[in-house]
């Protein structure tokens, strides 16, 4: 019997966070992101609303400057997972493109 599949499985991610550092990061699209693309990381938290980062189209690239309080506030609320949303435009749908853990060695 054959089987059909359908969606798409999430790429592993994972987030290395560190509670006395800013969280600088960026995701680089050789030759850009379309136009309105959108990006977000999602950290899921032990009990509580996820915390949501959105990053910032700089060109090519779209960056995370998180500053260090916020990390370590994430990182006080034990954060379970963290999950990679994209987004074509304010109109296209979300896309669960990657998720893992937290390291926060």
């Amino acid at each position: 019997m054959s089987t059909i599949s359908l969606g798409f499985d999430p790429l592993p991610l994972e987030v290395r966070l560190a509670p006395d550092s800013d969280f600088v990061t960026a995701i680089v699209a050789e030759g850009g992101w379309p136009p309105g693309a959108q990006l977000e990381l999602q950290v899921r938290l032990r009990g509580a609303n996820p915390v949501v980062w959105a990053a910032t189209l700089d060109g090519e690239a779209m960056t995370w400057n998180v500053p260090a309080a916020q990390v370590a506030a994430v990182l006080a609320a034990r954060p379970t997972q963290v999950r990679l949303h994209y987004r074509e435009g304010a109109d296209g749908p979300t896309l669960l493109w990657a998720s893992g853990p937290v390291d926060s060695r």
